[in-house]
């Protein structure tokens, strides 16, 4: 349970900062930092940060504590994705510290979320009525 509510919150904080990050920093950069790179704009970055970052964050928050396969596994999506999205980002505006920080937060939630998904013993609710349990 401790592991489920460390991702919780881990993934909590990558949402939160990925939403401001999205609608709040990226659209007052200055464009020419995108000279020579695939994007003519901020727009698909923003996109990305804000919808496939934050979005699974959110989900993988929520989904962990109420569906910890699930949300553990979701959990590893959404760190692939801020991984992902952060190389991308030193590959096309510069390096940048906080880059190194979101990927190593990256790394962190995907490792817990491995243990939850493939270590941990997870009990999930059964649909069978109570009293009617048949042993093999």
């Amino acid at each position: 349970m401790k592991t489920r509510i460390a991702i919780a919150v881990l993934d909590g904080f990558l949402a939160v900062t990925a939403l401001v990050g999205a609608m709040v920093v990226i659209p007052t950069l200055p464009e020419d930092m995108l000279a020579g790179s695939v994007f003519p704009d901020f727009l698909v970055p923003a996109l990305a940060l804000g919808v496939l970052v934050a979005g699974s964050a959110l989900v993988a928050t929520v989904a962990v504590m109420f569906w910890p396969r699930l949300g553990a596994a979701v959990a590893m999506i959404s760190a692939v994705m801020i991984v992902v999205f952060e190389l991308v980002e030193i590959m096309t505006v510069g390096y940048h510290w906080l880059q190194v920080a979101y990927i190593v937060l990256g790394l962190v939630i995907a490792a817990l979320a491995f243990r939850v998904w493939a270590v941990e013993d997870v009990y999930i609710l059964s649909v069978r009525p109570a009293g009617r349990h048949h042993t093999a």
